[in-house]
């Protein structure tokens, strides 16, 4: 029995054979790897963005300068009601900073 490679119906091979399958699972694995390299890359970044953030913060006592309003009408019912009131602070080496809080 002769076995002849199929094809379309244009008369082009097609890559339903080993060879195709094989081309194809290659392809894939290289999507698969590209995919987890540029998921790594971003997941690096993220990271390294959060530590330079958390590098900048520091805990400080503010103390208020003046009455709390009341939460915004959007968060009074919401699951973090929250007041704002002036405030004045203390950062670290001694610079002296105010706003709401």
């Amino acid at each position: 029995m002769i076995r002849h490679a199929t094809s379309d119906d244009d008369g082009t091979p097609s890559a339903r054979g080993p060879l195709g399958r094989a081309a194809l699972a290659l392809l894939l694995t290289i999507a698969l790897v590209c995919g987890a390299v540029a998921a790594g890359a971003l997941w690096k970044a993220g990271a390294d963005a959060d530590r330079e953030r958390a590098a900048h913060r520091h805990r400080v006592t503010a103390t208020t300068t003046g009455p709390a309003e009341d939460p915004p009408a959007s968060t009074r019912y919401g699951t973090e009601p929250y007041a704002l009131a002036p405030a004045t602070w203390e950062h670290p080496g001694n610079v002296r900073r105010s706003g709401t809080v």
